[in-house]
């Protein structure tokens, strides 16, 4: 018999058809038909199978072998070629019509469908879609949509299964778009970036008990009152809110955040006149940089028991503001970075907070007789001396005193 016959199957080719087509009826196929048992495909790998089998095995005619003997004996190198007819099957298999579909779930084959159609057409659009956790939850970034094709992108991802978080920018994002988004009953994480939104959808957004982060850049149509409905969030573990609008009186808001991690309230409208609910919170990370947080807020951030990282970049805050940080020595991060009201009278309660590992006095009035005495910080790996004038031998002692010093910046 030739190889072309062998190939072709002959008596025993049902017999290899029956080993290998539970095998291949057990591919996985995320996306695309299931391949049924008397395909083209499942033909192709039994002849290859036998053929193989053939090959190796067989001295004489494939009529003379006792095929299903042979297979059993020789189970070693059967399976071998099993494994490679079975991986160029998974190959085949998984690769039709990916594109779009790569990042589709392992849903039924009508969901899939639905999924890879409104994937496709978000990316189509210039949107993303980032799946995880076995395709099971997804992120969708919508990023400067067109405004004319806003309606079809947010369609799109309200019919996707397992949104957990959206990202929305630009102007032409207001509640007609960010709405029916802020009411996905899997939403976890939602950044919204110089949108237009109003208070109408802070209101839909409260209504998301889960949500453990929440980004507002930019919406000067959203005022303080409208924000108190946050303090519904309970699962908030991740606040950031940047814009004028967000003043002290969002503040109170905060206190049922009894999870929150994170709060950065940069180039917000807070002072520091009604700083006290955010004393008792869990925050480890607090940025207020580029704000008009004064001196007077600082006791109550002295109170914040796990706070070890502050970002205090262009505020209002000098000497006495500092002061206030005697026996924070939690902190690792600080961040006094253009706040010429800090001197050398700063540098003891600095030296005092033995954890540091990053702290920034770029454009402040400390003297380079303060920056040496910096040494004392034997933790410190990044430092930041920027427009201070430090002399090279300065530098260098530093550098030689401070054993973790990997980055020193002037």
């Amino acid at each position: 018999m030739s190889s072309t016959d062998r190939f072709n199957g002959g008596a025993d080719g049902p017999a290899i058809r029956m080993m290998l087509v539970p095998k291949l009826r057990r591919l996985p196929v995320p996306v695309g038909p299931v391949i049924p048992h008397n395909s083209i495909f499942v033909d192709a790998c039994s002849r290859f199978l036998r053929w193989a089998a053939a090959t190796t095995f067989a001295s004489g005619p494939m009529e003379d072998i006792d095929v299903l003997s042979r297979l059993q004996s020789r189970r070693r190198k059967i399976r071998a070629f099993s494994l490679i007819v079975l991986g160029v099957g998974v190959f085949l298999v998984a690769g039709c019509g990916r594109d779009a579909r790569k990042d589709a779930p392992d849903v039924g084959s009508d969901d899939a469908a639905n999924t890879v159609d409104s994937s496709s057409e978000i990316q189509r659009l210039g949107g993303e879609v980032h799946w995880t956790k076995g395709n099971e939850r997804c992120a969708v970034y919508l990023n400067d949509i067109a405004a004319d094709d806003l309606p079809v992108v947010v369609a799109a991802t309200l019919s996707l299964p397992g949104v957990e978080e959206v990202r929305m920018t630009g102007a032409q994002v207001g509640d007609t778009a960010a709405l029916p988004i802020a009411g996905i009953p899997t939403l976890r994480r939602l950044r919204l970036t110089d949108t237009s939104i109003t208070d109408a959808t802070i209101a839909k957004v409260s209504q998301q008990g889960n949500l453990q982060l929440l980004h507002l850049h930019g919406a000067p149509d959203v005022t303080s009152e409208g924000m108190s409905a946050i303090e519904s969030l309970t699962a908030m573990k991740d606040l950031s809110l940047s814009g004028k609008n967000f003043d002290d009186r969002v503040l109170p808001a905060l206190t049922a955040m009894g999870q929150l991690k994170k709060l950065r309230l940069r180039g917000s409208g807070v002072t520091g006149d009604s700083f006290e609910p955010i004393a008792t919170l869990p925050v480890v990370d607090l940025e207020l940089a580029e704000t008009d947080f004064g001196n007077q807020g600082m006791p109550w951030i002295a109170q914040m028991p796990k706070l070890t990282k502050l970002n205090l970049w262009l505020c209002k805050v000098d000497d006495a503001g500092v002061k206030a940080l005697d026996g924070m020595t939690q902190l690792t991060s600080l961040n006094l970075d253009n706040l010429p009201g800090v001197t050398d009278a700063s540098i003891d309660t600095i030296v005092g907070l033995p954890e540091l590992t990053f702290l920034h006095l770029g454009k402040t009035s400390v003297s380079p007789e303060g920056v040496a005495r910096l040494t004392k910080l034997q933790k410190l790996e990044t430092l930041h001396v920027t427009n201070l004038d430090v002399p090279d031998d300065v530098l260098e002692t530093l550098r030689e005193e401070m054993p973790n010093l990997k980055s020193l910046v002037n």
